[in-house]
């Protein structure tokens, strides 16, 4: 699974969580990757894009949500995309999001 987080301002990525239900109980899966691939400076914070990747692979999932925090005071969500994607096409789509910070 893809998550990739397009901010102004800093995502404390190691607070980012995917959690889902089994047997309604809460289950938490921290990302088996976190990765920068984008960032440009900017007057109200920088612009920033984050890949985190998680193992979905053998769990049963029909509800999910995601947790995350700012690593400052200000953090503006611009967009959030998941996906279920191979890891060699989330990167290749990670370098042409690199190009369009904007």
């Amino acid at each position: 699974m893809l998550l990739q987080i397009k901010s102004i301002g800093e995502l404390a990525t190691d607070t980012v969580t995917l959690n889902h239900e089994i047997n309604g109980q809460a289950v938490e899966i921290m990302p088996d990757m976190s990765q920068e691939v984008a960032r440009e400076s900017g007057g109200f914070g920088d612009t920033v894009i984050h890949l985190l990747i998680c193992n979905l692979r053998g769990k049963s999932v029909s509800k999910i949500w995601i947790n995350l925090e700012a690593q400052g005071p200000h953090l503006s969500l611009d967009a959030v995309r998941f996906d279920e994607l191979l890891t060699t096409a989330a990167f290749k789509i990670a370098q042409i999001e690199k190009t369009s910070v904007d």
